[in-house]
């Protein structure tokens, strides 16, 4: 990690060369900018992907593995109403499902396929 990075820095660095899952988003933010776990990083994640998704840089939905590659299918929420369904969607997961209840990607990376 660069100290001189954000959590939102490092995460859009990443997502030039991959699509992000919501346990990975956690564990960024525990581990390298030193969010609690739980619901502290939660929120961070949360955060994050709202920000990211309401300025229409990255898009955020369900992942589904087409033999290939992963597919995200986006969700169509935005502002509050998405910060509910990540949270939903956390919370209502298993904890072995719990890693993929989301995916994270650049919108242009998207909109090329």
């Amino acid at each position: 990690m660069i100290s001189s990075h954000t959590f939102r820095d490092e995460v859009e660095l990443q997502l030039e060369v991959d699509i992000l899952n919501f346990g990975w988003l956690r564990q960024i933010a525990e581990r390298d900018y030193g969010h609690k776990v739980g619901a502290e990083s939660n929120r961070a994640v949360f955060d994050l992907v709202q920000a990211l998704v309401g300025l229409g840089i990255a898009l955020v939905g369900s992942a589904r593995n087409d033999g290939e590659r992963v597919l995200i299918h986006p969700w169509h929420e935005r502002g509050e109403a998405l910060r509910e369904k990540l949270g939903r969607e956390v919370n209502g997961a298993s904890p072995k499902d719990r890693d993929w209840v989301f995916c994270l990607q650049l919108a242009k990376h998207y909109n090329r396929k």
